[in-house]
């Protein structure tokens, strides 16, 4: 039972890691404390923050 819990917590915390990064990727002018305001906005770590960043960086890329 504690593997299904793992498994819903990290399909969770993924889900708001593309959350963030779909929301940064599509902000006209990304706020100045990019992390932290990702952090906050989408309970998300530090380390967490970071992924969503580089996968809006992706996003971006992959628009052009």
């Amino acid at each position: 039972m504690n593997v299904a819990i793992d498994n819903m917590f990290i399909q969770q915390k993924t889900t708001n890691i593309a959350a963030a990064a779909n929301w940064l990727a599509s902000q006209k002018r990304p706020p100045a404390s990019v992390a932290l305001t990702l952090q906050q906005r989408f309970c998300l770590t530090s380390e967490e923050a970071l992924q969503a960043i580089q996968e809006a960086r992706l996003i971006h890329a992959r628009a052009m």
